[in-house]
């Protein structure tokens, strides 16, 4: 909220931005510390330095299973560079911007679906451990319909309005043309990835590091750069933003076969079912 501010109100421009980020950065650790040491917390948790030891085993399961989400961060990264190199060698300065205004659609997308995959893992990662597999299923298919449900209604809005959406940020009317264009070509199947990080949230709550990583690099690095290489050599401009929503086909037939494959572990039936099934038997 303090961007706009800094950056429009108080004339600080670029700087303002820069500020504004430092600035909740700062404040969001003051937030998380105060909740941990404030007199009146609300948890039980006691925070000691001498307790403060690295236990190698325990770090290196850690970053194993992170690695997964480390990894999509780099490799979004390097998807941004390719179709910025590829709209720069087939386009020009107007399919850039184009581009930059559409990053923000991009995060509009995947940022709720992230929430409820992050709030969703601890869920599913203790009662998996309690072995309390009916509560684990029930959360898993609770954010599997959350989920879905809201990236269909970002889905819709993206593809009734994106004139309206386009005019927030430029008045330009090429730019709006083609940002249209773009989005409807782009977000055409955007709906579809929620499951895959739905389906990875999944495996990295009951510590699958490997097959949580592979569903990590399968999106962007297996399917979205190579497509956005080699796609405009035959359609141009179109071919980068083709490239997306191919992506996004081939991530959930991906995500959906591997959660089919492993639907025991996903989906285990609850002890009671379990024990109910033995009796009939």
């Amino acid at each position: 909220m303090t961007t706009p501010l800094f950056i429009f109100t108080f004339g600080w421009g670029i700087y303002g931005a820069a500020w504004s980020t430092a600035l909740a950065q700062v404040v969001g650790s003051v937030l998380m510390l105060r909740f941990f040491f404030a007199k009146n917390r609300r948890t039980d948790l006691d925070f000691q330095w001498r307790k403060f030891r690295l236990r190698f085993g325990e770090l290196k399961e850690i970053m194993a299973i992170g690695s997964s989400s480390f990894i999509m961060m780099v490799s979004q990264s390097i998807l941004f560079v390719a179709v910025n190199v590829m709209l720069g060698t087939y386009g020009g300065t107007e399919e850039l911007a184009i581009f930059a205004i559409i990053n923000k659609f991009m995060a509009l997308v995947g940022m709720p679906i992230m929430g409820i995959v992050q709030g969703m893992q601890p869920i599913v990662g203790y009662n998996f451990g309690a072995k309390q597999f009916d509560r684990m299923r029930e959360t898993i298919w609770t954010a599997m319909r959350a989920g879905i449900a809201i990236a269909v209604i970002i889905w819709l809005t993206l593809q009734l309005i994106p004139e309206q959406l386009m005019r927030m940020f430029t008045t330009d009317a090429n730019l709006i043309a083609g940002g249209v264009t773009a989005i409807h070509v782009l977000f055409a199947v955007s709906f579809l990835p929620s499951v895959q990080m739905l389906v990875n949230g999944i495996y990295q709550s009951l510590g699958k590091a490997r097959v949580a990583m592979f569903l990590s690099l399968s999106r962007q690095t297996l399917y979205t750069i190579p497509l956005v290489f080699i796609l405009p050599n035959f359609l141009g401009v179109f071919g980068v933003w083709l490239a997306f929503p191919i992506a996004d086909a081939m991530t959930f037939l991906t995500a959906v076969g591997m959660a089919v494959w492993d639907r025991k572990l996903l989906f285990r039936p609850s002890e009671d079912e379990i024990e109910a099934k033995a009796t009939k038997l």
